[in-house]
């Protein structure tokens, strides 16, 4: 009896080759050896399937290309088309491969919803298109910006969620799959450490959370009312799906962790205009779990919905801010606000927005944004 043994995940091409492998007589074995021992150039079985399938199914070192003969496995009536397309030089095959696995198998779970079935074909062309126009602007991005610190320019980078999304650092598990604090910007972009020569934290007057998570502050029990005053003053409403954010009082608690854990050089906190219309204003300054204070951000999700926050209230002062430049145009009670987080952040804030326009907004003077701003 002749033994194989096959293995391969979704959409490799493994029910192809077990079918025809079986039909040569051979007994199949489901194991991880495949390409190693039974595909390898000059061997019996892949002259079998050379003799098969046809030479497309060979690389040019004469080893077996398993995206063309994947293809094969999705319909075969359709063989000749796929593998057409596979071999196509405008795209790798891989990625072809991929949009044939959308068709075959993602439709099968969007079909299961109710959902209306995608044309891979379709998808493909429009995609085609758009690696024609952005071809041009696809680079060695490491090596790019590399050569610009070294040079001096200047260069910006932005990460995209929050703090205690990060998955090491985050409330798990209710976090993305990355790193989102500023460490993570020397992993993605190949930068050294010591070419980082500052990190601004972004921060509203109030605090949000999208999705499931625990929420500290958030407006809940008697400041549901609050809540949505906040989220319609704020617009706090996904921008794709319309879902209403959770809104709550400013954290300076975890905020601090996260000026902590970031190493934040300042802060630019965003939508004090939101405040505006609010007689007293809440601060989180602290923790509490089990009656006891806590001297850090509790590490497990589960103590987090239970602490109990502590607050500090300051008076608000009911004015509007809208359109504000200067720290000196600003009510009383609103510099003391700033004033107040800068000092239980541990960190100055060296921007605050007084509305949605870029004109709107007031830079500190003598503070690190200032001075980025001046180089």
């Amino acid at each position: 009896m002749k033994i194989i043994g096959i293995t391969g995940g979704i959409g490799s091409g493994k029910s192809t080759v077990t079918s025809f492998l079986k039909g040569k007589g051979y007994h199949v074995v489901d194991a991880d050896r495949i390409a190693r021992d039974i595909v390898k150039p000059g061997s019996p079985v892949l002259a079998e399937l050379v003799a098969h399938f046809g030479k497309e199914i060979l690389m040019e070192e004469g080893s077996l290309n398993r995206e063309a003969l994947a293809a094969i496995a999705f319909s075969e009536n359709t063989q000749k088309e796929i593998l057409d397309r596979i071999l196509d030089k405008r795209i790798a095959a891989k990625e072809r491969l991929r949009a044939y696995q959308v068709r075959f198998i993602a439709n099968r779970i969007i079909e299961a919803y109710g959902g209306e079935k995608l044309d891979a074909n379709k998808i493909f062309d429009e995609m085609l298109g758009l690696t024609e126009r952005l071809g041009a602007f696809v680079g060695d991005t490491t090596h790019f910006l590399n050569v610009a610190a070294t040079q001096g320019k200047s260069i910006l980078l932005e990460g995209a969620q929050a703090t205690l999304l990060d998955v090491d650092h985050g409330t798990y598990p209710f976090v993305t799959s990355s790193s989102t604090i500023a460490g993570g910007a020397i992993v993605g972009t190949g930068l050294a450490p010591n070419r980082l020569t500052g990190v601004l934290g972004i921060v509203r007057t109030y605090t949000t959370r999208v999705g499931e998570g625990p929420f500290p502050t958030e407006m809940v029990e008697g400041e549901a009312e609050m809540g949505q005053l906040i989220r319609e003053r704020g617009r706090e409403y996904g921008a794709s799906t319309g879902r209403p954010r959770r809104c709550g009082w400013f954290d300076a608690f975890a905020t601090r962790y996260a000026a902590e854990i970031n190493g934040f050089t300042s802060v630019a906190l965003t939508k004090l205009d939101v405040l505006d219309a609010l007689e007293e204003i809440k601060v989180c300054v602290g923790y509490k779990l089990d009656g006891r204070e806590c001297e850090s951000l509790p590490a497990v999700a589960q103590d987090l919905r239970r602490v109990e926050p502590v607050y500090e209230t300051l008076p608000g002062w009911q004015t509007s801010t809208v359109g504000t430049t200067e720290m000196s145009s600003l009510p009383a009670n609103a510099r003391r606000y700033v004033d107040f987080l800068s000092e239980k952040i541990g960190v100055e804030i060296g921007l605050v927005s007084t509305g949605p326009e870029r004109t709107q907004t007031i830079v500190v003077n003598d503070s690190a944004v200032g001075r980025w701003l001046e180089d």
